[in-house]
């Protein structure tokens, strides 16, 4: 990201207005309890739900011709540590279980960037609502 935000041969591009990372090992920010604390959810899990509910809702439509995607996913499956973390792997066709997780890992990244950015607007800041005046007769 450092190098397509800084560049030479790519600042006139404004990536930084137009790309947002995502790190599946990190956490996400969701917000705060009433006593302060803070509301933090792994950023892959947090991901996969999102995409199961952008589906549920048709949010996202896919294509039927698109079969390498829709294989794809269908072969994703899930773990869970013995602590209760969820772990999702996207399986190989002959059933191994590293590497063919391209498409998947781009619709996750969509759907969480779609998500941080339009649906949950959590780095858009909180404008404080004015008190509005009226006119009293008296």
């Amino acid at each position: 990201m450092h190098h397509l935000y800084n560049d030479d041969a790519y600042v006139h591009k404004q990536y930084k207005k137009r790309l947002y990372s995502v790190k599946f090992g990190s956490w996400l920010s969701l917000g705060e309890t009433v006593d302060g604390d803070e509301i933090k959810s792994k950023t892959k899990p947090y991901s996969v739900s999102l995409l199961q509910e952008y589906t549920n809702s048709h949010k996202i439509v896919y294509s039927s011709t698109d079969l390498e995607l829709i294989t794809e996913m269908e072969r994703m499956t899930y773990t869970k540590t013995p602590t209760g973390e969820v772990v999702y792997r996207t399986l190989t066709p002959k059933g191994g279980k590293r590497g063919a997780d391209h498409f998947t890992s781009a619709m996750l990244c969509a759907a969480v960037t779609y998500y941080l950015m339009v649906d949950g607007r959590l780095f858009k800041p909180i404008k404080p609502k004015l008190v509005s005046s009226r006119w009293v007769r008296g």
